[in-house]
């Protein structure tokens, strides 16, 4: 026993300090009583305390084996440090200093995930090509034009029915919360059961008016697109607030995937327009199931009248400016298919859906990578020094379409669908310019979403709709598509200028200022 209080005070002694900054004060006693049995057994080897003893094993470059050696407590030099080469070590501001100490950037999530939301969205926008040119060689130009019919009734509903559920839980400060996402899935169950009703109610409506078109039946099964839509689960949609954009692509190029995969037996089991019906139900099943397989939280569904109320506050501008946005980007079709045959209808989709095939990556895209972008810059009160640059891109990219169309568009149309769609270089022309606006004026309506004013693009879109006057003026004259396309393309041109104006700063006149004085 003496021996043994002779070598715990040693122990305490040799080591106390330099331990005491590695342990805490709850396990100072086991840590004393250690360095005392350390001390006994290095005493006993030296032949002051009876028998030698071997000395025991400890852990793999532990303390206690630092102790036997009768080495110094100090923490021991990494083995790249032995070798005279240091690890590298992630800094806490995301960048790594290699051996020589210059610092490299790390990748950010938003540029890792930047791929992704351009390749989804690519990839829609390709398989909605695709399936047009498949429906152009299977049934022909007139069916092609009943089967854009179904396409655009579709689009209408979803588009002035479209709340922006899923841009709130982008843009809301608690758009993480699962009480939010419970309230938004319930709003878009809502919406979904709304619009399938609506569906089934316009049907006959629809048929009377184009009596040679589709049939109110083909109107009915319709109704299964925005019902199935209206089940997704919004989890992917929550995951982009952290620019994480994989389930996003899981769900959104699955879908189309499906969509693509059924479109021949679709034309095999129909052989004519209604095949589009089926087409796009299965997207929209696919699109729900492939929701819930990549969904994290549980799906919950909440209905309550304030949540619903601030979906709608939030929504309702957004369904406005849908509404406008339809009229700007399908009612000029509308007055096609009044003034021409299907045939003439289904060259003028074709144009306009080549021609516009950038402009809605590029939308699509924004939503997902521009507008969490604006958002942060907002909330760090840089706003102003990412915006140039971001219109500066979008400049860049409507520049580029409208000169390429213009030149690559008639020829590429002539072959891809074949020598009964031909397209005039004015017409090419004018399309082009319709879409290089329209590119030009999606990072406008990003910031409008992310600043709150979700209102702006509502106005900048009245601009646009008020173009349809003389749209239909060209028509009812007789004019040739190119006029109706440059009516089109002015209305997009006074729309980018009003958006502009609405986001450039406010001054005060000079003679309400000389009133304040």
């Amino acid at each position: 026993m003496g021996a043994l209080a002779a070598g715990l005070v040693r122990g305490g002694a040799d080591a106390c300090h330099n331990r005491r900054l590695l342990l805490g004060r709850a396990d100072a006693g086991a840590w004393l009583y250690r360095q005392g049995a350390g001390c006994l057994r290095r005493m006993r080897h030296r032949g002051q305390g009876g028998r030698p003893a071997k000395p025991r094993r400890a852990r793999r470059g532990g303390a206690g084996r630092r102790l036997l050696r009768g080495t110094s407590c100090a923490p021991r030099r990494s083995r790249a440090a032995d070798r005279g080469s240091a690890r590298p070590r992630r800094k806490r501001d995301g960048r790594h200093r290699p051996a020589g100490g210059a610092l490299r950037p790390m990748p950010s999530p938003l540029f890792r995930g930047r791929a992704l939301a351009w390749a989804v969205p690519a990839l829609a926008e390709a398989a909605a090509l695709g399936r047009s040119v498949a429906f152009a060689w299977a049934i022909g130009p007139d069916e092609l034009g009943r089967a854009m019919m179904l396409a655009l009734t579709v689009r209408l509903v979803e588009m002035v029915s479209d709340l922006g559920a899923d841009r709130l839980m982008l843009q809301a400060p608690d758009g993480n919360s699962a009480r939010l996402q419970a309230d938004l899935q319930g709003a878009m169950v809502l919406r979904g059961l709304a619009c399938a009703l609506a569906l089934l109610c316009a049907a006959p409506v629809l048929a009377l008016t184009f009596g040679d078109g589709p049939a109110a039946g083909s109107y009915a099964l319709l109704a299964a697109v925005p019902l199935l839509r209206g089940l997704a689960h919004l989890d992917f949609r929550r995951a982009e607030r952290g620019y994480r954009y994989r389930a996003m692509a899981v769900v959104e190029g699955g879908a189309t995937l499906a969509m693509a995969a059924s479109i021949l037996p679709a034309i095999a089991l129909t052989g004519d327009h209604r095949a589009m019906a089926l087409v796009l139900t299965a997207h929209g099943a696919a699109f729900a199931l492939l929701s819930h397989g990549v969904a994290v939280r549980r799906y919950r569904l909440r209905l309550s009248r304030p949540a619903l109320m601030r979906v709608w506050r939030f929504g309702a501008p957004l369904a406005l400016n849908a509404v406008l946005l339809f009229l700007t980007f399908y009612a000029d079709r509308l007055i096609v298919a009044g003034a021409h045959d299907w045939a003439t209808l289904a060259l003028y989709g074709v144009v306009l859906q080549l021609a516009l095939l950038p402009a809605q990556i590029v939308g699509r895209a924004a939503g997902s990578l521009v507008l969490p972008q604006l958002r942060e810059a907002l909330s760090r009160g840089r706003l102003e020094a990412v915006w140039p640059r971001i219109l500066t891109a979008h400049a860049g990219l409507a520049l580029g379409l409208t000169a390429g169309f213009t030149l690559l568009g008639p020829s590429a149309i002539a072959r891809i669908y074949g020598q009964e769609f031909r397209v005039d270089t004015a017409l090419a022309l004018a399309v082009g310019l319709a879409a290089g606006f329209r590119v030009l004026r999606t990072p406008y309506s990003q910031r409008a979403v992310a600043t709150g004013r979700t209102g702006d693009p509502a106005r900048a879109n009245l601009v646009r709709a008020l173009a349809l006057i003389p749209a239909a003026a060209c028509a009812a004259l007789g004019l040739p598509l190119a006029a109706i396309a440059a009516a089109a393309a002015a209305g997009e041109a006074g729309a980018t200028l009003r958006a502009h104006l609405l986001t450039a700063p406010r001054r005060a006149l000079p003679l309400a200022k000389e009133s304040l004085a």
